[in-house]
């Protein structure tokens, strides 16, 4: 099946490490090729985004790209040229402003799926449509009382969403609070997991679903 799910999981922090005061910012790419299981030390998360004096601007490029894969490549729609997008870290009362970039062949937009913000205007707004190299800023204005927890984004057009997730596009949204200040859960090392199940080529042949595989459900989105 053709689909995505996210998971943040924490384990407990080594001694030699320091206590965390906010996540570091680490580069993303694919987990080294191995014949056993990478260690916690080699699993390379998604690049991290945090809010900064309660704002996150950001800007994401929706494109085909080429992305690691078992010691070579294969084909995948990205944000910023990588899979999963960059994880978006921000807390309550924050501001968040994404300007998505569409530079695909078909029409996109982004949905901040979980948020507890408004579907209105230039917020979480699922109707409104980015066609190719066409541009469109959100702005999403995370309530002061929103609870913590782990959320993701990802394209919401009607027509092209199956795809565009299956493909490839979809990251991480994190939501901290002071609950996260607490020891038993700063003093522990986070590693953010986001698992899909695309099919592999080098082309946007992968996209081409036969009628057989659309009756047995490859096109559609497994959460």
């Amino acid at each position: 099946m053709a689909g995505t799910t996210l998971v943040s999981a924490c384990s407990p922090r080594r001694a030699a490490h320091p206590p965390r005061s906010g996540p570091a910012p680490v580069t993303s790419g694919a987990p080294a090729t191995t014949t056993s299981p990478a260690s916690a030390s080699a699993w390379v998360q998604p690049e991290v985004l945090l809010s900064h004096g309660g704002v996150l601007e950001v800007t994401l490029e929706a494109a085909p790209s080429m992305v690691p894969w078992r010691g070579g490549q294969r084909w995948a729609l990205t944000y910023n040229g990588k899979t999963p997008g960059p994880t978006l870290r921000v807390r309550p009362g924050d501001r968040l402003r994404v300007t998505l970039s569409n530079r695909l062949d078909s029409p996109t937009n982004l949905h901040v799926h979980g948020l507890h913000v408004s579907p209105n205007a230039a917020s979480d707004n699922v109707f409104v449509m980015i066609g190719p190299g066409e541009e469109h800023t959100y702005e999403y204005l995370i309530p002061a009382d929103h609870p913590s927890g782990t959320f993701w984004y990802h394209p919401h057009h009607h027509g092209t969403v199956a795809e565009q997730v299956a493909a490839g596009m979809a990251g991480v949204i994190i939501i901290d609070d002071e609950l996260d200040t607490l020891p038993p859960i700063a003093n522990t090392t986070e590693r953010i997991m986001v698992l899909s199940d695309p099919r592999i080529g080098t082309t946007s042949d992968v996209l081409r679903w036969s009628m057989m595989g659309m009756m047995q459900g490859l096109s559609l989105i497994h959460i």
